[in-house]
């Protein structure tokens, strides 16, 4: 019985930290310019952390917090394409007024003591994009 106990106060203890670091990601979004429009955004493929917009693209955002660091290996393919599908049910819904907006799939890693680090363009429709750390 008490493993049953652990195991729920584990993932409570990691949704509190997850939460906690989305927030954090927003705040540093907001320092860098961009608006946010969704957060935990959930439909029946999955859910996407954060979409925020800038300029003329929409970017769909993981935000991964580990006590020991977050990397890029912690979105795995399927998570990604989870993500990618989600994404397109997102675009579906919420057409841009505008036709010729872009789309990116960008990562946000968080870990204790730690900047954020921001990956652009970590994954897309084509599997895993070119990684830019700002």
């Amino acid at each position: 019985m008490s493993l049953k106990l652990d195991r729920k106060a584990n993932k409570r203890r990691a949704e509190r930290f997850g939460r906690w670091g989305e927030a954090l990601a927003v705040y540093w979004l907001l320092l860098k310019g961009y608006q946010i429009r969704e957060r935990r955004f959930r439909c029946a493929v999955g859910e996407i952390d954060l979409i925020a917009t800038r300029g003329k693209t929409i970017v769909f955002i993981e935000v991964k917090y580990r006590r020991t660091g977050a990397t890029s290996e912690d979105v795995s393919p399927f998570q990604a394409d989870r993500i990618v599908r989600s994404a397109s049910l997102y675009l579906a819904q919420n057409t841009p007024k505008r036709l010729d907006w872009e789309t990116r799939f960008d990562l946000i890693l968080l870990g204790p003591w730690r900047w954020p680090s921001h990956l652009k363009a970590a994954f897309g429709d084509d599997g895993w994009g070119n990684r830019s750390i700002t």
